[in-house]
């Protein structure tokens, strides 16, 4: 990806480099005296008016005449000025020229204070283009300190610091750069998104994981950004490596079914299979059920005949849904078949049951969770919000999340 975008930049003018002024001795008598002589005086002003008219090969060659003769600080300082605007708007730019002309206007105590920020950052810039991290870092900060607030800057530093192994640095820097770049109005790239996702992801933080991908999907809901970051959570490796319990892969599915992001053979099988050793054979049958309808099974696929063969026997054995509601007696046996209704589609039945189980002592937070879902699905949205923010628990209140979001955006064309 490319790092350094071309944002809000309006080179050195918008970043506090003045004008370049013209040559001209000043009648205050409060200014002191600018001594030039007009073998510099002509080369020099020829150069300022070329900088004038983006005429940048005429400034060049005017410059170097005007270099050639400088002899006392006055013509040298301003030699310096000229030599630097030249520098950063030269295009294709030079970055090792750049960088001497901005390390001349550093080390010049007669260079404009107010300008200090912007020599750091473009000696900082043209190093970093040149793949020089150590010599750009110190520069680019010392920028910021000086009150440089660009997305160009913290782009820089985010790669920098990633480069260095300080991936959280360079993560948090690319907030600032989306933030900047919201706050400023303009449109923000996918791949800043991208880019720290996989960083974040690369930490084992699953909850850190969780919320980066929610900023991306607030900001680019499609279908395909859906079932990219279901799919990632889902084969996402946790803390010392720690992958997902079956029961929170199963709501995983449920999430990417939920959300229309099912998409090939592979989904519909796992899903099933996945549902069928759980012991939830009814949920199994609905998936495969729905893969044949969208044509993502196709006739006589002969796992998903070994999955609906062994699902039905196992719901032959279960009985209905209603003789299993009838039956249980612990919250957890109702939430189970809570369940049941829920993959059948008849949501109604499942909250009765959801609710009836969370007052009997069904785990809160997968009760929870399946309660909130049900009742989206129902059309019950605030109330389906209200029990997925009582989600507590990682990994299922990260699922709880992504369905509340899923609730607040508008329905995918």
């Amino acid at each position: 990806m490319k790092m350094v975008s071309k944002l809000a930049i309006a080179m050195a003018l918008s970043l506090g480099v003045s004008a370049t002024p013209a040559l001209a001795q000043k009648k205050d008598d409060k200014a002191p005296a600018i001594k030039v002589s007009e073998e510099f005086r002509k080369p020099a002003e020829a150069a300022r008016v070329a900088i004038g008219a983006k005429d940048w090969a005429t400034a060049d060659t005017q410059l170097t005449a005007a270099e050639a003769v400088a002899k006392n600080d006055d013509e040298k300082n301003y030699a310096q000025i000229l030599r630097f605007e030249v520098e950063v708007n030269r295009n294709p730019r030079n970055n090792q020229r750049l960088i001497a002309a901005a390390d001349a206007m550093l080390a010049n105590p007669a260079a404009p204070q107010a300008n200090l920020r912007a020599y750091n950052f473009y000696r900082g810039q043209a190093s970093f283009e040149l793949k020089q991290y150590a010599q750009a870092e110190p520069f680019l900060v010392k920028a910021r300190e000086q009150g440089m607030n660009s997305p160009d800057l913290s782009l820089m530093l985010a790669q920098i610091y990633d480069s260095t192994n300080r991936r959280p640095q360079g993560v948090a820097e690319m907030a600032k750069v989306i933030e900047a770049v919201k706050a400023s109005g303009q449109p923000v790239q996918e791949s800043w998104y991208r880019w720290a996702v996989g960083r974040v992801a690369a930490t084992g933080d699953r909850s850190a994981l969780a919320d980066w991908q929610l900023r991306q999907i607030r900001d680019f809901p499609t279908l395909a950004n859906w079932r990219q970051i279901i799919i990632q959570y889902r084969n996402s490796a946790g803390t010392g490596g720690a992958q997902l319990d079956r029961n929170a892969k199963l709501d995983i599915y449920r999430l990417l079914r939920g959300t229309g992001a099912m998409a090939d053979l592979n989904d519909y099988l796992d899903y099933a299979s996945l549902a069928q050793s759980a012991g939830l054979p009814q949920e199994a049958l609905a998936v495969l059920d729905e893969g044949r309808k969208a044509g993502k099974i196709p006739g006589g696929e002969p796992t998903a005949a070994q999955i609906e063969r062994l699902s039905k026997d196992s719901a032959a054995k279960d009985g209905s849904p209603d003789a299993l509601a009838k039956a249980a007696k612990s919250g957890k046996e109702q939430a189970s078949v809570g369940d049941l209704f829920a993959a059948t589609g008849n949501y109604p039945r499942a909250i009765e049951l959801y609710q009836t189980a969370l007052s009997g002592g069904a785990p809160a937070d997968q009760t929870n969770l399946h309660l909130g879902v049900a009742l989206a699905k129902a059309g019950r949205k605030d109330e389906a919000k209200a029990a997925l923010a009582k989600v507590q628990a990682a990994p299922l209140n990260d699922i709880a999340k992504y369905w509340t979001l899923w609730l607040d955006l508008p329905p995918l064309q």
